[in-house]
């Protein structure tokens, strides 16, 4: 089940233990614009000023997101004009059911922002994705589903090393999967995966500069997962908001995500 399915579920039932009589689908897209209006107002701090100074560093940059959830940056104000590239979910088709930390996920996005720059021709899609590939950073909160997955996928990668919500301000989660996600977060941490490290949003201009100059590139493309850097809403699993442009000049371009 996706998690779209199991909030109609959760909304179904409780609408049965009560006596409201209203529509599943319709309680469950009030959900979603009142979800995108939260994550919109609890934005990491510097998080709108950084994705300014990035756009207009790398003017033909490609900006877009990632998430598990239904975050959506073009239904974000504070977002949407810094993103050019469509959320890519994975709790939606067609990458659904290929979530975090599937390489798949980061494959659908890599291939939209290629389709961007390229013809229709699949050739010179592929080989616009290799061009993408070429100078994609990716930017995340998890270092299971962000670092380790998007490195797996061939991205330069930055962790936000952020303090993370309380385990037990919204999660479900047992005692035994909580440790589990430890142990797998130290061991994605011990096997060096991350390129840069950052605390806060701020630094991110200086670290995508650095990590172009590596692969000599002057552009960049982003993707940018909306739940670990901007919003904190603890539903948003995505960079700027818990929420690239493949540079025209593809040669130079690099690929910036967010989780």
């Amino acid at each position: 089940f996706s998690y779209s399915d199991l909030r109609r579920e959760a909304i179904a039932s409780i609408l049965e233990r009560s006596s409201y009589d209203d529509d599943v689908e319709e309680l469950f897209q009030l959900w979603l614009v009142e979800r995108q209006h939260a994550a919109n107002e609890l934005l990491f701090d510097g998080a709108v000023e950084a994705l300014q100074c990035i756009s207009s560093t790398y003017p033909d940059i490609i900006i877009g997101g990632i998430t598990n959830g239904r975050g959506d940056t073009d239904t974000m104000p504070a977002l949407a004009p810094y993103f050019n590239l469509p959320c890519v979910s994975g709790d939606l088709p067609p990458v659904f059911p290929d979530r975090k930390p599937s390489v798949k996920i980061y494959e659908h996005a890599l291939c939209r922002a290629a389709a961007m720059i390229s013809s229709s021709s699949d050739e010179e899609v592929a080989v616009c994705m290799d061009r993408v590939r070429s100078g994609w950073v990716h930017v995340g909160d998890s270092l299971v589903n962000d670092v380790k997955a998007s490195k797996q996928a061939g991205a330069l990668t930055v962790w936000l090393d952020a303090p993370p919500p309380s385990e037990s301000a919204f999660s479900t989660a047992s005692p035994e999967l909580a440790a589990a996600r430890q142990a797998a977060a130290q061991e994605a941490l011990d096997a060096g995966f991350i390129d840069e490290r950052i605390e806060r949003l701020s630094e991110l201009p200086d670290a995508i500069q650095r990590l172009c100059s590596l692969r000599g590139g002057g552009a960049a493309v982003t993707s940018a997962a909306t739940s670990a850097a901007a919003a904190r809403d603890g539903d948003v699993d995505d960079l700027f908001g818990r929420a690239g442009t493949a540079g025209r000049h593809a040669i130079r371009s690099a690929a910036l995500s967010f989780a």
